[in-house]
């Protein structure tokens, strides 16, 4: 039973708030030349890179000048032929704004350190390699006392090679791929699971996890169209418990319970991943996913069609009852099929997007945690102004539902949120100001934040922020309200 009870964390996805993409989307008219997709692909314009990583914001470009880069041609090679080498370290400590629930991390000290390689040989053959590590320290005791408990993994991130034939391109290896318009949240982008290790970010971001894949693509003027093929299922990431941001908090005795009776290893991420992925299909070819994507182009629009067969991450768990003889629970994942349009639009000073999804069966929870599977349409669009102010509405919608069924665990049947975000630079764009704002129309919570960044010199940032989270139980801003936090944070780039 504790295997897939540990298995509530992915259930956060199911209302696609804590998820949003953070890609960033290109509006620049395309250019003939085909591009890895470690860069946003100027052939599908309006969209998020397709292999960007969100969670390495901050971090040099493949083509970006950095202090202590590593890069050239060897002499000798095919013209063309480069090599780039860079990295980042980051250091953050959040510090919570009030002990306001029993047994909370106060204080969180969360180290990583990225390194990122770029082999181009010949202009239609080149590849990436990169990786992490990272540490986390957590304390419910402010100045780390005996209670404080250690997080650490290394992890391979991209190790993928690019070939280009004209306006022909393959892509393998383990990457990211982007789908969808939307910039905070888009709900065609499914393609990768998501990494919930650290809570939602200030900059409303939560990353995705690399995965190895196919990609093949044909980028033609005005129109074109790419298939993606995942081989093996891959579940999200995240703790199941001994963190704050673990959604077992809405049933708190469970949560004790479990702390009480379960010892995990040094490496819990590891572990825990495991314990809520637990019966999740077998690691074999047969268990692939696959997709296709086809845009139409013109001057200042783009819109695309979007069809996936893969799996809903969300596993369906049913518990026996107290007593029973059989098997505690039952845990099982099911595949969707999903069908999407998005798209996007210049006009003036002015970016519209829109994302639209409908799913044939998806699996969802009520407030008791009893699980269902049901259609959904998944949307979301909105309205960017200058790239300062961005104004956009999200949620979904279960058909299937009344107003007489029982009330559904951190979405509705009819959810809607809505994001207002501000970002800005100043002093010849060394001070960068962010600051956002979302509220569940339907659950009536919120996620505020603000983040302040300064580059001090090149390489070197310091930053500041806070995160503020309030709301009714069973909304995302309520079952983490306690979880409000300012922090402090160095990146180092080179």
């Amino acid at each position: 039973m504790l295997k897939t009870i540990l298995r509530f964390l992915p259930l956060a996805v199911c209302c696609g708030l804590v998820a949003p993409s953070g890609a960033q989307a290109s509006q620049e008219e395309p250019a003939p030349e085909q591009v890895p997709s470690s860069a946003p692909d100027p052939d599908l314009e309006g969209m998020p890179g397709l292999s960007e990583d969100p969670d390495l914001m901050g971090m040099p470009g493949p083509g970006e000048d950095a202090p202590g880069a590593v890069s050239g041609v060897s002499p000798g090679a095919t013209a063309g032929s480069s090599f780039s080498f860079r990295g980042r370290f980051r250091s953050q400590i959040n510090m919570d704004l009030a002990a306001d629930r029993a047994g909370e991390d106060l204080v969180e000290l969360q180290n990583s350190f990225d390194l990122e390689a770029d082999l181009r040989l010949t202009s239609a053959f080149s590849a990436r390699l990169s990786g992490r590590l990272f540490h986390d320290l957590r304390s419910p005791e402010r100045d780390f006392g005996g209670a404080a408990r250690a997080f650490y993994d290394g992890e391979l991130r991209d190790a993928v090679v690019f070939v280009n034939w004209g306006r022909i391109s393959l892509e393998v290896g383990q990457q990211t791929v982007r789908w969808g318009s939307t910039e905070l949240n888009s709900p065609n982008d499914i393609i990768n699971p998501t990494d919930f290790r650290r809570g939602p970010g200030v900059d409303f971001e939560v990353p995705v996890l690399p995965v190895p894949l196919v990609r093949a693509a044909y980028t033609g003027d005005q129109a074109g169209g790419e298939l993606v093929y995942v081989p093996f299922f891959f579940p999200n990431r995240g703790y199941a418990f001994g963190s704050d941001w673990t959604v077992l908090l809405v049933q708190p005795p469970l949560l004790a319970a479990l702390q009480q009776s379960v010892t995990l290893p040094a490496r819990t991420g590891v572990a825990e991943e495991a314990l809520f992925a637990a019966n999740a299909p077998s690691f074999m070819p047969r268990n692939g996913s696959l997709g296709g994507r086809a845009f139409l182009r013109g001057s200042g629009w783009d819109a695309r069609l979007n069809v996936f067969y893969g799996w809903d991450r969300i596993p369906e768990l049913v518990f026996s009852p107290p007593g029973s003889s059989s098997a505690p629970f039952r845990s099982t994942f099911y595949r969707e099929l999903s069908v999407g349009v998005d798209g996007s639009a210049v006009m003036d000073d002015f970016i519209f997007r829109a994302d639209l999804r409908f799913s044939t069966r998806r699996t969802f929870y009520t407030q008791a945690l009893v699980p269902f599977r049901d259609r959904a349409l998944s949307w979301a669009g909105g309205v960017e102004f200058r790239e300062r102010f961005l104004l956009e509405l999200s949620g979904i919608w279960l058909p299937g539902r009344t107003a007489e069924d029982e009330p559904l665990f951190l979405i509705d049947r009819h959810m809607a949120s809505a994001a207002l975000v501000y970002r800005d630079t100043f002093l010849r764009e060394r001070l960068k100001v962010n600051v956002g704002v979302q509220y569940g129309l339907v659950k009536r919570d919120w996620v505020v934040s603000g983040v302040l960044a300064f580059d001090v010199q090149p390489g070197h940032e310091l930053a500041g922020g806070v995160l503020w989270l309030e709301g009714k139980p069973f909304s995302l801003g309520g079952l983490f309200d306690a979880n409000d936090y300012a922090f402090a944070r160095y990146t180092y780039a080179f």
